[in-house]
């Protein structure tokens, strides 16, 4: 698919509300919100892995979830790490999080 196309396809989802956008973690960085290393520390160091030899963050979070219980433990952690974030006063949300609203 060409560009001119892909922008046109693009343009008509969001003009019929059917568009999503997908970001990672670094969007919110700017913000002071964690990253997959700083999220997921603690688990490597729970089962003794370091980043380096294992660097497929997104699938230590899969290997966490599949644990017995490891499911409601990861998004406890996740929801603790973001809502303190979030409830801090000096947080404030980045140019490019309000370019998104728009």
């Amino acid at each position: 698919m060409d560009l001119e196309t892909a922008v046109e396809l693009a343009g008509a989802a969001i003009d019929r509300n059917a568009a999503t956008v997908l970001v990672g973690a670094g969007l919110s960085q700017a913000a002071g919100y964690p990253g997959w290393s700083s999220l997921l520390e603690p688990f490597l160091a729970e089962f003794d892995l370091n980043e380096e030899e294992f660097h497929d963050l997104p699938m230590l979070a899969q290997f966490v979830a599949a644990q017995e219980g490891g499911r409601r433990r990861l998004v406890e952690h996740v929801s603790t790490a973001i809502n303190t974030i979030t409830n801090d006063a000096t947080t404030q949300p980045t140019v490019d999080h309000r370019l998104l609203v728009e």
